[in-house]
């Protein structure tokens, strides 16, 4: 679901202190070191000294309880955030924090009428602030549905001096569309059956199991005068609908949330409010639709974006049409489409809205949710890479006698999942003949030439071992992750049919937590052991 960043609301909307008395310069520093921490978000450390502050002056209490419950909100604990919100708002009632808190904690609990009510109040202490008014449109939308949702946010908005130019549309797939509206669709291949395996850990000796899901049907559809947006995948038609294929998948459809999509204020079953105010409006002729929500991630763009290309080139015009794609992808994003069409490519840069006399579109290979509700579907039964499109992105096979490299693909920069103990590991595996590498500061060209040359890798787990396409089969490749493997069947099955054998390593939470993006450790003797199964012992 959408993570609530609150940037900057310490100093900009916490009221004043429910204490009249004058506050000692103790009490001053203490509560400017738990505003500094939450404006961080260091939620643990917020949450262990407003304790400690509560449990030793009672003086600040209200505006202390108030940053507690925010550290509890942050950390995912939304009973307790509840719990400290009302006290800090039964201290002071007309502060916007603890109100907006309990709204949001609230809506986390499915209380959503109770989050109307305490969201309501916070719109009303901080009319303009668009976080406080987007969580009660969500809210109010399952409690009144989202028409009447939608009055009240244009009336909060007016009333506020904001702008908003909404429209509320039906989700359809494409074919579902085009059936509708006996819009021609060219068929561009057979379903595929796509494996899911289970991981193979090491250490385990059970052998994997494999399932088999369906792939998306491929096709090439043209659409007339259609309109699509920056930071977003739905195609808005010419007479109002959303097509999303994942939206509108028939069996997973209504558990796709569009929390991320930034076209869309709110969702119902099968409707989408939006926001069209933000958006500049260009006109643009014929193109071809490569752009879209999470295209600027390599991990979505090389097996979800780039393999529609492979359909795209079955049209009869294909060769004629510019690309549409996203300003802001990185540069190695464009070296891998160049490496697979020389077509004239048209950004489309942030909020902008392209409307196109005729587009382009084709699925992407397999159902590909950014972001679920609850979910109660099975990892299996969702499709990962699909061998077909891993063939198609893979260069001409190399003759290469020289795959003699020992990689290990250490990770700057990284947010989450981290490999906490990555600079011991690397050190101990340069013992082995390792060189360690950061795939970010190399070229496409170089990265593909490095994995061709590659005899055995060990990397951490991420979207950079999609690379394993550009090296020989016979690569070795050891994967340090969590003990949680959530998907790593939708990695392992692709791979193993297209003749790659991978291990994973697990390590252990850096912090005990079952999250998936839980930062981790691993015991360098266990890569060792691990390696040693590769034939691995000598020191280079």
């Amino acid at each position: 679901m959408r993570c609530i960043i609150l940037k900057n609301i310490i100093r900009r909307f916490l009221g004043p202190p429910a204490t009249a008395n004058p506050k000692s310069k103790q009490d001053n520093q203490e509560l400017n070191t738990l505003r500094a921490l939450a404006e961080k978000g260091e939620w643990k450390q917020l949450e262990e000294k407003a304790k400690n502050s509560l449990s030793s002056d009672a003086s600040n209490c209200g505006e202390t309880i108030g940053l507690l419950s925010y550290s509890q909100q942050q950390l995912g604990h939304y009973d307790k955030a509840v719990e400290y919100a009302l006290k800090a708002i039964e201290l002071s009632p007309s502060t916007w924090l603890p109100n907006f808190i309990a709204g949001v904690s609230y809506k986390k609990l499915n209380q959503a009428s109770a989050a109307c009510d305490y969201l309501r109040r916070a719109s009303t202490l901080n009319p303009k602030d668009q976080q406080t008014l987007t969580q009660l449109l969500e809210a109010s939308t399952i409690v009144d549905g989202i028409n009447n949702a939608a009055k009240e946010y244009e009336a909060r908005t007016s009333a506020a001096d904001l702008k908003c130019t909404l429209l509320t549309a039906k989700i359809l797939s494409v074919r579902s569309w085009a059936e509708d509206t006996k819009t021609e669709i060219q068929e561009a291949g057979e379903i595929e059956e796509i494996p899911f395996t289970e991981p193979n850990v090491f250490g385990i000796s059970s052998p994997p199991k494999t399932y088999m899901a369906p792939s998306n049907k491929p096709y090439v559809a043209t659409l007339k005068n259609a309109c699509v947006f920056s930071g977003s995948s739905i195609i808005l038609t010419e007479d109002g609908y959303a097509l999303s294929d994942t939206a509108g998948h028939p069996i997973f459809g209504s558990a796709v949330s569009f929390s991320y999509d930034s076209l869309v204020l709110a969702q119902s079953e099968n409707e989408v409010l939006l926001d069209l105010s933000s958006y500049q409006t260009k006109s643009v002729g014929s193109a071809i639709m490569m752009a879209g929500l999470t295209s600027n991630a390599f991990g979505h763009w090389l097996p979800e974006f780039l393999p529609k290309l492979e359909f795209f080139q079955q049209h009869p015009n294909f060769d004629q049409l510019p690309l549409i794609i996203d300003s802001n992808m990185p540069e190695s994003h464009v070296d891998h489409l160049r490496r697979l069409c020389g077509n004239q490519l048209i950004e489309l840069g942030p909020n902008e809205c392209f409307i196109c006399d005729q587009l382009l579109i084709a699925p992407s290979p397999a159902f590909s949710p950014i972001e679920l509700f609850q979910n109660n579907i099975p990892i299996k039964d969702m499709p990962g890479l699909s061998p077909r499109a891993m063939r198609f992105l893979q260069p001409p096979p190399q003759r290469n006698n020289n795959r003699n490299k020992r990689l290990f693909l250490a990770r700057k920069g990284m947010q989450w999942r981290k490999l906490i103990n990555e600079h011991e590991i690397a050190s101990d595996l340069e013992q082995l003949g390792f060189e360690t590498v950061y795939l970010e500061t190399m070229s496409t060209k170089e990265q593909i030439e490095l994995f061709q040359q590659a005899d055995i890798i060990v990397a951490p787990n991420g979207s950079a071992l999609l690379n394993l396409i550009f090296a020989a089969p016979e690569v070795k490749l050891l994967v340090l992750t969590q003990p949680n493997l959530f998907n790593w069947g939708t990695f392992q099955g692709p791979m193993d049919a297209l003749g790659y054998k991978s291990v994973c390593v697990c390590g252990q939470y850096a912090i005990n937590t079952s999250e998936k993006h839980s930062d981790y450790t691993v015991d360098k003797g266990l890569i060792r052991r691990a390696l040693a199964g590769f034939g691995i012992y000598n020191e280079r």
